[in-house]
């Protein structure tokens, strides 16, 4: 499901994808998260999974958030020309 925004909703929605510290943040905990994965003690297979799982959810937030920016962008496009 696709929430659909207004102007307003999508502006804000966009600012938090570009903005420099927001991207910074997200790369910086992502970063951490495979890192701490990598160096987990080679018998541990539990805490690789959940920092992995933690970058999977990372990036599913960007993609999720690219998604609704461009689906907002285009559905805005279409009802101005109409």
């Amino acid at each position: 499901m696709v929430t659909k925004l207004n102007h307003e909703e999508l502006n804000a929605a966009r600012i938090i994808l570009e903005h420099p510290l927001t991207a910074q943040i997200l790369d910086e905990m992502e970063n951490s998260a495979i890192n701490a994965a990598v160096n987990a003690k080679i018998t541990d297979e539990i805490t690789p999974s959940a920092y992995l799982a933690e970058v999977r959810a990372i990036r599913g937030f960007r993609s999720r958030l690219q998604f609704i920016v461009a689906d907002g962008n285009e559905t805005l496009k279409r009802q101005a020309g109409t």
